[in-house]
């Protein structure tokens, strides 16, 4: 299973990926909430192609969208275990920060869940 996974330093999120067009901004009415005020209302797009693949394209946000620490605009390829942030704006000792994981049982993983938060704290 194809998860996106971060925390923006209050909160961890997971969201399974599959194959489709995902929005991903502040507002409810996209796929992937992410209701911080550094976060645009339509912040990014997330493409997952059936062969598993996944694309990021920025949609104009003001503070930005970066893979791997370099800011992206156009659809980008995302690939397990690069760093996603929307914004690169510091706050509660954390960064709005995402990785691509793979997941072979249900749930929460303990062991990504408290590697994630160690990466998280390494910026």
């Amino acid at each position: 299973m194809l998860k996106l996974v971060g925390t923006d330093g209050q909160k961890y999120y997971s969201w399974v990926l599959t194959p489709g067009e995902y929005g991903i901004g502040r507002t409810s009415d996209n796929d992937f909430h992410i209701p911080h005020k550094t976060v645009s209302r339509k912040h990014a797009i997330m493409h997952v192609n059936f062969d598993k693949q996944c694309f990021l394209a920025d949609q104009g946000s003001h503070n930005g969208t970066f893979v791997n620490g370099k800011r992206v605009s156009n659809c980008t390829p995302v690939r397990l275990d690069d760093s996603i942030m929307f914004d690169v704006v510091r706050f509660l000792g954390g960064i709005i920060h995402f990785r691509i994981k793979t997941q072979k049982i249900s749930g929460v993983d303990e062991t990504r869940t408290r590697d994630l938060l160690r990466d998280k704290q390494a910026f």
